[in-house]
């Protein structure tokens, strides 16, 4: 499992509203998975990727918006113990949110970017609009916890 990856996801902040940095973040390492991949955006903010030519594809969606109690201090770190991944902030002396809802999904649908030959996965700008974009981007939904064993040998609490 690639845990810089995850912790990197996990530092970025993105409340409802703010998401550009994930946005910017996911273009970037999108561009550097191997195989063709084409991105586009719709005018909600929704990011789609798609991996692949094919008649049908699976389709994996998640959020990229993070729950908005979770804020961090300007020095947040994701810091990994062992099998455990939590939020600190060392300035402040204080454990902190990992703001995880739904960053364990994008980590779920960035590795299958990475591992499968065909996929579209929607990026959602907000919860809400989930269901909305994955009509509109026309394609077989998955949950991003019906592929977390077959990439981790086990299911990743969300």
């Amino acid at each position: 499992m690639n845990t810089q990856l995850l912790k990197r996801l996990y530092s970025i902040y993105s409340p409802s509203g703010k998401e550009q940095g994930m946005i910017r973040f996911l273009r970037s390492y999108i561009r550097t998975l191997p195989g063709d991949i084409t991105l586009s955006q719709d005018r909600y903010g929704n990011l789609y990727a798609v991996k692949g030519k094919n008649d049908t594809y699976p389709c994996l969606v998640s959020h990229i918006d993070q729950v908005p109690h979770c804020s961090h201090s300007k020095d947040f770190k994701a810091i990994e113990t062992g099998e455990i991944i939590f939020g600190y902030s060392p300035g402040k002396r204080r454990f902190e949110n990992l703001g995880a809802d739904d960053k364990n999904g994008i980590f779920i649908c960035l590795e299958c970017l990475e591992k499968y030959d065909v996929l579209k996965v929607v990026f959602s700008g907000r919860k809400k609009s989930d269901a909305e974009a994955v009509q509109r981007h026309t394609c077989l939904s998955l949950t991003t916890q019906d592929l977390s064993s077959s990439l981790t040998g086990k299911e990743i609490p969300t």
